[in-house]
């Protein structure tokens, strides 16, 4: 019986072994029509956290290809880009999995492979490089009388609108669950980052003129923060999570303090 019971741990070990063992996912990127451009940069993955800051380079090969072998456990988003940001796209790879880029001028970018359409799908998605600049396309900033309610309305729209395309694709099994699963958590963070970013604006002109900040803003950024705890592990895997965690300990962690003084505020507002 002993036996039984050793042999049972060892197989359930080598399991968990296995299933947390790293896969390559193989990314082949072609670019064309562009004899000049021979490295392209890419963020790596840490933990399946994507954060533009690290990042590696990858050389065009004999072949005039790049490729790039991830080592990976989870679904993790990847941004891949030349050196003049001209060329520029990202993906959400699984390992073991494999996928096709093609870049041409005008930043048209072709993906196929695991996923495919959902690939192309979150390629058509604003990927701003701070969420600010989209908050502007949705909300006019300058408009004093706009309600915090129609905002957080038409923020939703937006993210259920996105949701709506990748729920199709994953009930005709055209996208894989895993793959679904992390677009919702980058999505929340996403637009989560967003509606905080807003509520944040909106309490610059109180600290501009030294008075203090409205309560209904600071309430409204709980309620996101405790919707969408910025250490919730799935919002880490978000590109969109460094800014999101930064409002959160920058700026709304030290208004709500009670010892909350104005003269140590950046005055970058």
């Amino acid at each position: 019986m002993k036996f039984v019971k050793n042999q049972f741990f060892i197989a359930l070990m080598f399991l968990i072994i296995t299933g947390c063992a790293k896969r390559e996912a193989l990314i082949t990127v072609e670019v064309h029509e562009q004899s000049n451009v021979n490295v392209l940069i890419y963020a790596v993955p840490i933990s399946g956290t994507t954060y533009y800051g690290f990042t590696d380079t990858i050389k065009q090969n004999e072949t005039g290809k790049f490729e790039l072998n991830l080592k990976i456990t989870q679904p993790s988003f990847i941004l891949i880009r030349d050196e003049s940001f001209q060329n520029r796209v990202k993906l959400l790879v699984e390992p073991g999995k494999n996928y096709h880029v093609s870049m041409k001028p005008e930043k048209n970018v072709q993906i196929t492979g695991a996923n495919e359409k959902g690939q192309m799908l979150y390629t058509t998605l604003p990927d701003p490089e701070f969420v600010e600049l989209e908050l502007r396309n949705i909300v006019n900033l300058r408009d004093d009388t706009i309600s915090l309610i129609f905002v957080h309305q038409k923020i939703n729209e937006v993210k259920q609108s996105d949701m709506f395309k990748f729920k199709e694709l994953l009930d005709s099994r055209e996208i894989s669950k895993s793959f679904f699963d992390l677009i919702q958590k980058d999505r929340d963070c996403y637009y989560a980052s967003m509606e905080a970013r807003f509520l944040l604006i909106k309490t610059y002109p109180s600290l501009r003129a030294e008075t203090k900040i409205e309560d209904e803003l600071l309430e409204n950024l709980k309620k996101i923060f405790l919707q969408y705890p910025p250490n919730d592990e799935g919002l880490l895997f978000s590109s969109f999570w460094a800014d999101y965690a930064n409002f959160y300990i920058a700026e709304y962690n030290q208004y709500i303090q009670e010892d909350f003084d104005l003269q140590n505020v950046p005055h970058n507002w």
